[in-house]
């Protein structure tokens, strides 16, 4: 049996909730538990990826022949394909930080100091990079 709550009769000063007679009941609506989608939407425009790494997407993920194989044809499908996969989150960031790990330390550039002369009035004389 559907759960029902009781209608609320109106309240002239914005105040509490105040059942109304137990004949005015109302059926509540019943919540719908889903796993709630991460992807809300393609946000890839694949318009903006030349022919050859659609066709190399095509490929590497076995969507078999299209047609004569043009961008416009190539598209739908990849999209399609796209929005049907589901990333496992955890998995993914396991695997980028397992990628960071072997890729080693990151190697920054030395810093770089810029000396600059000045003569007597403050003006710039001479300007050199030092690293």
């Amino acid at each position: 049996m559907p759960r029902t709550l009781p209608r609320r009769a109106p309240v002239a000063n914005g105040g509490s909730y105040q059942p109304s007679s137990e004949e005015d009941e109302v059926e509540a609506p019943v919540p719908v538990i889903q796993r709630a989608s991460t992807r809300r939407g393609s946000k890839v425009d694949f318009y903006k990826l030349e022919t050859t790494s659609l066709k190399k997407y095509r490929r590497v993920h076995n969507l078999g022949d299209i047609a004569s194989s043009s961008k416009d044809e190539l598209i739908p499908a990849i999209q399609r394909h796209f929005a049907a996969m589901v990333a496992d989150e955890e998995e993914t960031l396991l695997a980028f930080v397992t990628a960071l790990q072997k890729s080693g330390p990151i190697s920054r550039p030395p810093p770089v100091q810029i000396v600059v002369c000045l003569s007597p009035r403050g003006q710039a004389v001479e300007a050199s990079l030092v690293h």
